[in-house]
């Protein structure tokens, strides 16, 4: 479980240095195949539920990164 164990300290550093925890987290397809292959299939399908963060996956990440998005208005933003 090194990439869990990983992503958890990510996600804790960020609690730490911010006061909150993040609700994203950036990984690239190889990180997430790793996370995914530590999980197993049924936490693949909850895996924001189980973390409270949405996974983004971008291919230009080199490390998983968490960051906290704030949208004003609440979870979705009314753009004009």
């Amino acid at each position: 479980m090194v990439m869990l164990s990983y992503i958890l300290g990510v996600m804790f550093r960020f609690e730490r240095t911010h006061g909150f925890l993040p609700n994203r987290l950036y990984l690239n397809r190889d990180h997430a195949r790793c996370l995914y292959a530590e999980l197993g299939k049924p936490a693949r399908l909850n895996i924001s539920q189980q973390f409270g963060l949405t996974v983004i996956i971008h291919p230009d990440i080199a490390h998983p990164q968490a960051v906290h998005l704030f949208c004003p208005g609440g979870p979705v933003a009314d753009i004009q």
